[in-house]
């Protein structure tokens, strides 16, 4: 099996596990964990391919509270980086950063706040390419 294949039958996984809460859907959850904790750069191309696959709100936001927020409390400099290289291009990247809850002493708070403000995304529908900034 490929490294693509793989990642997609881990994205496929965990967007379902979501949905179904399928024990054997279990262990995509488990390993993007993992990578949230222990590889950032594998997880954050499975939260790239996770971001496209989502068909809604709701599934991006289970992104931005689950794997994307995992990174910027584990890794918050280094996803910031991240993020702010991709965030004006890329709107459900753009939304699922409005939707990650993190403590204000979390150094990456007051950046996500800045970028926030800056593409004004307070409002901004993931799936609409209408007024995007």
């Amino acid at each position: 099996m490929s490294h693509e294949e793989n990642d997609k039958d881990i994205i496929v996984s965990y967007l379902r596990y979501r949905l179904t809460q399928r024990e054997e859907d279990f262990w995509a959850f488990e390993q993007i964990l993992m990578e949230a904790r222990c590889e950032p750069n594998l997880c954050w191309g499975k939260i790239q391919g996770l971001l496209l696959a989502t068909c809604d709100e709701s599934e991006l936001s289970y992104v931005a509270a689950g794997p994307l927020e995992d990174l910027f409390n584990n890794f918050p400099d280094w996803t910031i980086a991240r993020v702010t290289e991709e965030i004006g291009i890329n709107r459900r990247l753009a939304f699922a950063v409005t939707q990650v809850w993190l403590q204000k002493d979390n150094s990456a708070f007051a950046e996500i706040e800045k970028l926030v403000d800056q593409y004004k995304l307070r409002n901004v529908n993931p799936l609409n390419c209408e007024n995007w900034p």
